[in-house]
């Protein structure tokens, strides 16, 4: 027999205890974001076991072209963001999070 019980209000500490006894099911917790566009898209890279000039020839740019997009210098296209959002396994609005509002540097 499988009881589910939900504690209103209760401390996330709890809940380690709880699975522990088999009492609950737990899922890790998602690791936070990092601060800046370039450690994302790097951690992103690693996790795809991709290289930088793989997304970018696969989104139709040079090496340079996509160094100039990650940092800001450059502003993404709607293609070239959905291709490498799709390489990477990223969702859009996770890229747009770190690129969308940025507007390119003088």
């Amino acid at each position: 027999m499988k009881m589910t019980i939900t504690l209103d209000g209760a401390p996330d500490d709890f809940a380690p205890v709880l699975a522990g006894l088999g009492c609950v099911e737990t899922t890790p917790p998602e690791p936070p974001l990092p601060d800046d566009p370039v450690t994302w898209f790097r951690s992103k890279l690693k996790a795809a076991g991709l290289h930088s000039e793989d997304v970018a020839a696969a989104v139709g740019l040079a090496p340079s072209g996509l160094s100039a997009r990650v940092r800001g210098r450059t502003p993404w296209s709607l293609p070239e963001a959905t291709g490498a959002c799709s390489l990477l396994g990223a969702d859009l609005a996770e890229f747009v999070h770190f690129f969308g509002s940025r507007k390119a540097a003088p």
